[in-house]
C-alpha cells in the first residue's frame, strides 16, 4: 500500500464506519473460533498498514503485524507500542516468522495489492502460519465491476469474488467455517460510483472523499449493523462491496506445505 494511503487510512479508521463494521465481522469470527479476548493468544496481522485494527486485535494477545511500508511500522509504534513490527510483505512470512505459527491469523485488504503477484500462493503461505486449532480471517475487496479511479491510481489491483477466495483458503488445508459477501447495501452505490469513475475519471484522493464524510458515516454504519444482524440469523446479501472469510485449523498438526488454490480475478 502506497505511503499516502496508509497516511489517508490513518486518518479514518478509528471511527469510518467501514472499520467499525470490520469489529463487528471480528467479534462474530472470534466467537465462531472459540477464541477469547484474553490477552494469551498469538495474533499475527499481514498488511497491518497504521494500525487501526491491529488495536483491536491486541486484546486478544500479543501481536506480530508486517507491512511493506515504514510508514505504516511509524504508526503501528504509536497505537501498538507492544507489538513487534516486521517490514515486509506475503511473500516474505518464511524469512520473517522462520516458521512459527499463530493463533489468529488476520489478512486485511493486503491479497488485492500490487505486492502480490500470486494471490493463491499468498493464501497457502497465510494457511501455513496457522497453528493447529487457530484460525484465519480474511477481508478482501469483491466484483471486479466496482473498480474505480482509487483502485487504479493506488495500489490495488484486482478485486475477488467469494467462490475463488473460498476455494483457495480451503486448498490451503484449512476448514471454512464463514464465507460471505459483506457490505451488499453499499454495493449498488459502489457500482454507481464505478460507473461515474469510468465516463468522468478524475484524479483520486486518499482516502476517497466520499470515505472521510462523517455526516454520512452514523447512517451507514446503521446500515452495516442491519446487515450484520440479519447475516447472523442466515441472511446475507448476494453480492457485496466485500469478501469476508473464516477458516480454522484442525488439531492435528498439518504434514507438510498446504498447497494452494484458485487465483483472484485480476484487473487492468
Amino acid at each position: 500500500m502506497l505511503s499516502d494511503q496508509i497516511e489517508g487510512l490513518a486518518s479514518i479508521d478509528t471511527w469510518h464506519w467501514f472499520f467499525r463494521a470490520r469489529r463487528l465481522l471480528i467479534d462474530d469470527a472470534l466467537h465462531r473460533l472459540g477464541i477469547e479476548r484474553d490477552g494469551r493468544h498469538a495474533v499475527l496481522d499481514v498488511g497491518c498498514g497504521p494500525g487501526g485494527t491491529t488495536a483491536t486485535l491486541a486484546a486478544v494477545g500479543p501481536v506480530t503485524a508486517i507491512d511493506p511500508s515504514p510508514v505504516a511500522g511509524r504508526y503501528l509504534s504509536e497505537r501498538v507500542p507492544d507489538a513487534t513490527f516486521h517490514l515486509g510483505g506475503l511473500d516474505d512470512l518464511d524469512e520473517l516468522l522462520g516458521g512459527r505459527t499463530f493463533d489468529l491469523v488476520c489478512c486485511f485488504g493486503a491479497l488485492n495489492q500490487a505486492s502480490v503477484p500470486d494471490p493463491s500462493a499468498a493464501v497457502g503461505r497465510l494457511a501455513a502460519t496457522v497453528a493447529p486449532g487457530g484460525g484465519l480471517l480474511i477481508d478482501e475487496p469483491a466484483d471486479e465491476r466496482l473498480r474505480r479511479q482509487i483502485d487504479l491510481s493506488g495500489s490495488s489491483v484486482r478485486r475477488f469474488e467469494l467462490e475463488d477466495l473460498t476455494e483457495s483458503v480451503r486448498s490451503s488445508g484449512l476448514h471454512v467455517v464463514d464465507a460471505r459477501y459483506v457490505h451488499g447495501w453499499a454495493w449498488p452505490i459502489a457500482r454507481l460510483l464505478a460507473w461515474q469513475s469510468r465516463r468522468r475519471p478524475k484524479p483520486a484522493d486518499h482516502p476517497p472523499t466520499e470515505l472521510a464524510n462523517r455526516s454520512l458515516d452514523q447512517a451507514a454504519y446503521q446500515f452495516a449493523r442491519l446487515e450484520h444482524a440479519a447475516a447472523r440469523r442466515g441472511v446475507r446479501p448476494p453480492r457485496g462491496t466485500g469478501c469476508w472469510v473464516v477458516a480454522r485449523r484442525g488439531t492435528e498438526p498439518a504434514l507438510g506445505r498446504p498447497g494452494t488454490g484458485a487465483v483472484a480475478r485480476d484487473g487492468g
